[in-house]
């Protein structure tokens, strides 16, 4: 329980940047 609490704001952050990396990717596939 405590554990999870502790890694939820690491989500928060590491889903936002999870999104823009698939975006980056979609923009290198058209580019190639």
């Amino acid at each position: 329980m405590m554990h999870d609490f502790h890694c939820y704001p690491f989500l928060k952050v590491l889903s936002p940047l999870i999104i823009t990396l698939k975006e980056y990717q979609k923009k290198i596939k058209t580019l190639w």
